[in-house]
């Protein structure tokens, strides 16, 4: 007897099977396309990483120019005023310690000079006269003591024994600070503020009289008129005004530059001698500095 199948039951199988079949196909098919997916979620990533990293390169780029160039500029500035020094003399000098603009086309551009003549190293001259200068720029007479032997203290030229005009808090707080037996040589603006005795405000006082690289006493004949006062209070001989002698005298030249976000101060000190081969000065520092609100 021939058993024949049953065409339903086959025909269902065969339906089953291709339903089988379809779901594997369109699984396939959709965890293919989730890989092309998070492969191209996965290289927009690298191409953005790429793109901004190229744009942070280009930027900084950009900025380093922009500091170079203003660099430049500066450098520019500064041999300016020195040549014109070298050619006028003298006279070029402007007075004071002010900015001048020398240029003002796109980029901003001032400029400063000053010689190291008739001018005051706290480090070197000696209290008589240093008290005396403190008086003429308005400081009393106890508050230039004290200042006067907090300096010759700090710099090592001083005993805390011997000084009569000090109190017990002041002596306390130099002995606290150190000041009371080593501190060396000043030079900054900063650093004499920092003697107890003295601080911001007596250091402001005769700022502009200052100089931290004058190796001597202050010529007296290149001083301005607050030091010749100070010299006559101190007893000191105040020969007639004989003006400023460039040749071999230390000049600090400074020049700052703003240029949109980008701003740089350049500091110079030379010493103008005519030995000089490629320019009449010889370079003692040449750097960029901080720039500050003055």
């Amino acid at each position: 007897m021939r058993m024949g199948g049953d065409p339903e039951l086959a025909e269902s199988l065969s339906l089953s099977k291709t339903r089988n079949r379809a779901r594997k196909l369109s699984h396939d098919r959709g965890f293919a396309l989730l890989v092309v997916l998070w492969s191209l979620g996965f290289l927009a990533l690298i191409g953005m990483h790429v793109l901004l990293v190229g744009r942070h390169a280009a930027q900084a780029t950009l900025a380093e120019q922009a500091e170079v160039a203003a660099e430049l500029a500066a450098d520019g500035a500064l041999s300016e005023r020195l040549y014109d020094l070298a050619t006028r003399g003298a006279p070029a000098l402007k007075s004071g310690y002010g900015w001048v603009v020398s240029s003002n086309v796109g980029i901003l551009v001032r400029t400063r000079m000053r010689i190291e003549q008739g001018l005051v190293n706290p480090n070197k001259v000696g209290p008589v006269f240093l008290e005396a200068l403190l008086e003429e720029r308005g400081i009393s007479k106890a508050a230039a003591a004290r200042a006067t032997a907090a300096i010759m203290i700090g710099t090592e030229r001083g005993d805390l024994t011997a000084v009569s005009g000090l109190g017990q808090r002041a002596r306390l707080l130099m002995c606290r600070s150190g000041q009371g037996a080593m501190h060396g040589s000043i030079q900054t603006l900063d650093d004499l503020a920092a003697f107890p005795m003295v601080g911001p405000r007596i250091a402001a006082a005769i700022e502009n009289v200052l100089s931290f690289a004058e190796m001597d006493d202050p010529l007296p004949g290149a001083a301005g008129p607050v030091i010749r006062r100070a010299l006559a209070h101190a007893s000191i001989p105040v020969p007639p005004r004989s003006g400023l002698a460039v040749e071999g005298a230390l000049l600090i030249v400074e020049a700052q530059v703003e240029r949109g976000g980008v701003r740089i101060r350049r500091h110079a000190e030379v010493i103008f001698a005519g030995d000089a081969s490629m320019q009449p000065w010889h370079v003692v520092r040449w750097e960029t500095v901080p720039v500050k609100s003055d």
